[in-house]
């Protein structure tokens, strides 16, 4: 991230002096990550958390796709 500001918004960047605000968002907490998965049990909704954590573009991502120990096994 440290990179993308330097050459993208430094002083010397085409884009310098352009951004007009800067937000920063901290990840979803498990209970506010839980509600994309509305209706399944604990453990689905924890193995979608230990897999897309609490960003939020993962989670609609994953929110029509059930994950299983199968698939994350061979992931590894």
């Amino acid at each position: 991230m440290a990179m993308m500001e330097t050459e993208v918004l430094g002083y010397r960047a085409p884009l310098y002096g352009r951004r007009t605000g800067q937000w920063k968002i901290d990840p979803m907490s498990f209970a506010s990550a839980g509600r994309f998965r509305k209706g399944k049990d604990f453990e689905d909704r924890l193995l979608h958390f230990s897999v897309a954590g609490g960003v939020p573009a993962y989670w609609v991502l994953f929110s029509q796709e059930k994950i299983s120990l199968k698939i994350l096994e061979t992931m590894s």
